[in-house]
């Protein structure tokens, strides 16, 4: 609901989540859901609460975020219980949720309101969010159909991209806010904003920060990927002291956290197959890891047995490795990440509460060694992944 807020809750075993660095509370909102209270507009949404559970403001705080978008929260309030709902409040929920089922989901809502703070998040309905001028930024899109069947798209918020995709023809007719009318080709129409003015576009651009493509690390790792070990000779011993034992770390929480072992290959197993169907995940440095030497002309950063450079800062390479994601540059990795030194940025095994699971870095990192917690720095790409 609100990481900061949760956390007080008076529980001996909670964490209190104090100030955190910029890069940290930029993150809190792809997680937060008092930030996305708009959405609750678009679908359903019943909640259900013991007058005596502990996590009770929890929902007072979610009332007072959905009133502040104009919306009432429908909250049932299961006397004398703690963390459970009696049964005349179960069955009044599943009435009215009953009433929605009954109703069926319409896929063409008249109208929509969207709110997202990521591309991780960006389609409501007919509505594709595509490009956002800047990430973690509050972005908003409203649209609806007026009454002679056109679409008005009426408000666009740090939004630079988007689509509107039909389910079934014919698609209507869109007019942006004071436009003119645009008749589709085919099932979707495509809009992107060059030098402040908004154009119709034959296909979305593909440059920068897209869909699936947005960052910020832990992304990396909701989809397919695969861990790539170096075999072959390190620049610098520590770096590589680093690199096994962050590997290592990640292999442990993957087995203990998501029950599984982590996909791993050395780097002289790697296939194109693999490179063309997986988020690579590479381990130490140029001179040990060639995946990283092929890809490091095309990566942000400068990086050579004595130096590296990154954000326009430079570091000893005896001392500093750098952790990032990046899309993938190399040859048939399209639509694919690269990632750096890193498995997840949170440490479950040292944190155990779940509220507490969400990105220590950003889209990169440039980390002390040896050891393994030391960050230099941090932070985020820009939406053109510069």
């Amino acid at each position: 609901m609100d990481t900061h807020k949760f956390s007080e809750t008076p529980i001996k075993t909670f964490v209190k989540v104090g100030p955190l660095p910029e890069h940290e509370e930029k993150t809190l909102t792809m997680l937060d859901s008092i930030d996305y209270a708009a959405n609750a507009g678009m679908v359903p949404a019943i909640a259900a609460v013991g007058d005596k559970d502990v996590f009770f403001q929890c929902h007072v705080i979610m009332g007072k975020a959905m009133e502040q978008e104009g919306l009432k929260m429908v909250n049932l309030i299961s006397p004398g219980t703690g963390h459970v709902i009696d049964p005349a409040t179960h069955k009044e929920q599943m009435r009215l949720i009953g009433e929605h089922v009954a109703k069926g989901l319409d896929p063409t809502p008249k109208e929509i309101r969207f709110v997202t703070w990521t591309l991780k998040y960006n389609r409501c309905f007919w509505i594709e969010v595509l490009g956002l001028k800047e990430h973690y930024v509050r972005a908003e899109i409203r649209a609806k159909i007026d009454g002679d069947g056109v679409i008005q798209v009426e408000e666009l918020k740090n939004i630079s991209r988007f689509s509107i995709r039909w389910p079934s023809a014919p698609m209507p007719a869109v007019r942006m806010a004071g436009g003119d009318r645009i008749a589709p080709k085919g099932d979707a129409v495509f809009f992107e904003e060059r030098d402040g003015k908004w154009s119709v576009v034959e296909r979305p651009s593909e440059e920068g920060k897209r869909p699936g493509l947005q960052g910020p690390i832990d992304d990396a790792f909701s989809s397919r990927f695969l861990c790539v070990r170096g075999t072959g000779t390190p620049w610098n011993k520590d770096a590589q002291t680093f690199a096994d034992e962050t590997l290592k770390r990640f292999a442990d929480e993957w087995r203990s956290w998501f029950r599984g072992e982590l996909p791993l290959k050395d780097d002289t197993d790697v296939t194109p197959e693999d490179v063309k169907s997986r988020h690579l995940v590479l381990f130490g440095d140029p001179g040990s890891n060639r995946w990283i030497a092929e890809a490091l002309p095309k990566l942000p950063l400068s990086w050579t047995p004595e130096e590296l450079q990154l954000r326009g800062k430079k570091y000893s390479s005896k001392q500093h490795v750098p952790s990032l994601i990046y899309p993938n540059p190399l040859s048939g990795a399209t639509g694919r990440y690269l990632v750096l030194n890193s498995g997840h940025t949170f440490h479950p095994s040292n944190l155990k509460i779940n509220y507490l699971f969400f990105p220590r870095q950003g889209d990169w990192a440039v980390m002390k060694v040896p050891g393994l917690e030391f960050v230099a720095d941090s932070g985020f790409f820009d939406e053109h992944w510069k």
